[in-house]
């Protein structure tokens, strides 16, 4: 399957222009439509670009803020935290999504923690590095993705 995703890709730069997020999002969502997590996946996509970020985590207990993030083809690779195995399986079939597995933390320092401490584990962040982050509070629960934040790796 990787192959075959390596050779679509190649293909697709030889005979067609790859979206930048700004036209993924207007492709996508009519203007005032958007839902809140697919309005602020474009918005860590945004941030991520601007301030040069080296990955992005998405917090999630179903998949749905990973999702909302990559469809955008961030340049970023895109860090699905979540507590769930099956929910890390679903993700690992995401473009640019690589899963990660975290506690099922309440708080949401531990919970932020867990999920830097993972990425930098599998070699996607490092000491210094900044990162944004996008979850929902309280953490948890499904379907309230609500938040962006910007951490630097310590």
């Amino acid at each position: 399957m990787s192959r075959i995703l390596m050779q679509a890709e190649k293909d697709l730069g030889g005979s067609a222009r790859v979206l930048t997020a700004r036209e993924m999002y207007d492709r996508g969502v009519a203007p005032g439509e958007a839902d809140l997590p697919t309005a602020i996946g474009h918005a860590a996509c945004q941030v991520a670009n601007d301030i040069g970020a080296k990955a992005m985590i998405a917090v999630t207990q179903s998949g749905y803020t990973a999702r909302m993030m990559a469809r955008f083809h961030p340049d970023q690779p895109v860090i699905a935290a979540t507590p769930s195995r099956a929910v890390a399986r679903q993700m690992a079939l995401v473009r640019n999504v690589y899963p990660v597995i975290t506690g099922q933390e309440q708080d949401w320092d531990r919970l932020l923690k867990s999920a830097i401490d993972r990425a930098v584990e599998k070699g996607f962040l490092e000491r210094g590095d900044r990162t944004v982050i996008s979850a929902g509070l309280p953490p948890g629960e499904t379907g309230n993705t609500n938040m962006i934040k910007v951490e630097t790796v310590t």
